[in-house]
């Protein structure tokens, strides 16, 4: 992440992530019985956007979908940034819709 932005650097007033190969890994709707853990660096990028003070007029989102999304809704609050914050505590918005197919 860019640090000491300039004056002329404009930082997004919103950064949206997706959940599944964003956030974690794996998929929670194909490994339901596996552990899901963080992907390379998510940890350290939504806590610095979180807590950072060149964010501080940023806000964080979740746009997901999912097969069962109270799974992922249950993840958020279970999974540990770090010692004093869950995932769920970095984003001001969460949307996890339920994945529609043809036959349902």
């Amino acid at each position: 992440m860019k640090e000491n932005c300039s004056e002329t650097c404009q930082i997004p007033k919103l950064f949206v992530f997706d959940l599944d190969d964003t956030v974690w890994g794996p998929e929670l709707d194909f490994y339901m019985k596996k552990p899901v853990g963080y992907l390379k660096d998510i940890q350290e990028i939504l806590i610095e956007l979180h807590k950072g003070e060149s964010f501080k007029n940023s806000k964080l989102a979740v746009a997901s979908s999912s097969g069962v999304p109270k799974r992922g809704q249950k993840k958020l609050k279970e999974m540990n940034l770090s010692d004093d914050l869950v995932l769920e505590d970095v984003f001001s918005f969460i949307e996890i819709y339920r994945v529609r197919t043809l036959n349902s």
